[in-house]
């Protein structure tokens, strides 16, 4: 299968790289399918593309990149593994904005989005009374040390 799109160019993937959100994501619950793409250009960012609809997709990064323990406080909001059945079969994004002038990025640690590798499955979890925040930038500490 292929899907075209702007951000990505055209992309092959196979029937078994499509990850299945059965709530959909933050406000769209209609799009359901979606496939996790790895880009050069990209990195170390991924783009997580709605197959459903190819102009949707989020531009995402695995939250160690950001803070080490976060993974192992997520897992923790989630005592009866209701969300998260099998932690090391867990990939854990937090979906990222990019100003207009393209220079402060920010991640969205109050709601990542798990992907379990095995099912081929995934949730968008909100995290209630988080100690992390909605937005987190990403660029303020690379400008700082550019200082």
């Amino acid at each position: 299968m292929k899907i075209q799109n702007s951000i990505v160019g055209e992309v092959e993937f196979g029937e078994g790289d499509i990850v299945t959100f059965s709530e959909g994501m933050l406000g769209l619950p209609d799009y359901k399918h979606y496939v996790a793409i790895e880009s050069a250009n990209l990195k170390p960012f991924l783009r997580l593309q709605c197959i459903d609809e190819p102009s949707i997709g989020f531009l995402t990064i695995d939250p160690a990149y950001i803070e080490a323990g976060y993974k192992d406080y997520v897992v923790a909001q989630d005592p009866g593994h209701v969300l998260i059945d099998e932690p090391e079969e867990i990939m854990l994004l937090v979906v990222c904005t990019v100003d207009e002038q393209g220079t402060n990025v920010t991640a969205n640690l109050q709601a990542p989005v798990a992907i379990n590798h095995r099912t081929m499955t995934g949730r968008q979890i909100i995290l209630l009374e988080s100690p992390y925040r909605l937005r987190q930038s990403l660029t303020a500490g690379a400008r700082r040390r550019e200082a």
